[in-house]
């Protein structure tokens, strides 16, 4: 910083979400409990990102095909709009 700034240092506090974290990421994971069992299956985590100037936060879908795991962050707006979809396809689908 140089003199006369105005930026702030944030100090992270610790989400009482966090189940793990690391490198200054905090998680919070959900897997479908039926998911162990099958070929293809995904799971996500709740994710905050310290250290910058406001904490991003956001949602880390993560899915499982055999050998292969592929992981998409997402914004919470991203994630509110993947939420809205799914839930209209799930409700057509089994209408």
């Amino acid at each position: 910083m140089t003199a006369g700034s105005t930026a702030r240092l944030i100090v992270p506090t610790h989400p009482s979400w966090c189940t793990t974290h690391r490198d200054g990421i905090h998680y919070s994971s959900e897997i479908p409990p039926w998911g162990s069992d099958r070929v293809i299956y995904a799971g996500s985590s709740l994710f905050r990102m310290d250290g910058l100037p406001v904490p991003l936060v956001g949602v880390n879908l993560r899915l499982y095909a055999a050998d292969l795991v592929e992981d998409y962050p997402l914004d919470l707006d991203q994630a509110r709009i993947l939420a809205w979809s799914l839930r209209r396809l799930v409700r057509r689908a089994t209408a």
